[in-house]
């Protein structure tokens, strides 16, 4: 797979210096969102047809498969291998909770949810959203967040994050779910 590096804006400035004398360039952007107060968040309204759910042991593997299906309908789709790494990484991770999104009886979309502890305070990571092609348009990234950051309110989380490119969809999503932007990282990958 080519190398991709995500840099947080609060890297030393000499990395940027560094990664274009081996060839590295941005290619792209990410933005990291950050929303508090989960404990006293409303519930965002879901269209009725869509059912998310907490997925059971049994369709761990389905996960994988669900996954990679969804995130293949992007634009620019990220190489295969990456895409399951990542999902077989969350079914494995303690803290991460995976999600399913159901409209009419089908499989729509998946997601997954991090606890994380970092010293005294208990944040929640949304990552993984991804929707079939077909259901694009229809609401089940908005319903994914929700039910999300419900279970990140219920696990006592006080804060979560989640990480989209700029003017997309899922960007705009967390937005009206509440996020506010907390920085902007750049994505270098080497060039020719």
């Amino acid at each position: 797979m080519p190398i991709e590096i995500d840099l947080c804006p609060f890297a030393e400035t000499s990395a940027v210096t560094l990664l274009g004398e081996r060839g590295y360039t941005v290619n792209a952007f990410g933005n990291t969102y950050v929303r508090g107060g989960l404990n006293r968040m409303d519930a965002l309204p879901i269209p009725q047809a869509i059912h998310v759910r907490e997925m059971t042991a049994g369709e761990s593997a389905n996960f994988v498969q669900w996954s990679i299906a969804g995130f293949a309908a992007q634009d620019n789709p990220r190489p295969f291998e990456l895409l399951e790494f990542l999902a077989i990484s969350a079914i494995h991770r303690d803290d991460t909770k995976l999600f399913v999104a159901e409209l009419e009886g089908e499989i729509a979309g998946t997601a997954a949810l991090s606890v994380i502890d970092i010293d005294h305070v208990r944040g929640a990571h949304l990552h993984l959203a991804s929707t079939f092609n077909k259901f694009r348009g229809q609401g089940i990234q908005a319903a994914l967040l929700n039910a999300r950051l419900q279970a990140a309110a219920g696990a006592g989380a006080s804060l979560a994050t989640v990480t989209a490119r700029p003017k997309s969809s899922s960007a705009r999503n967390a937005e009206r779910a509440g996020f506010a932007l907390a920085y902007t990282k750049s994505t270098f990958s080497r060039s020719g």
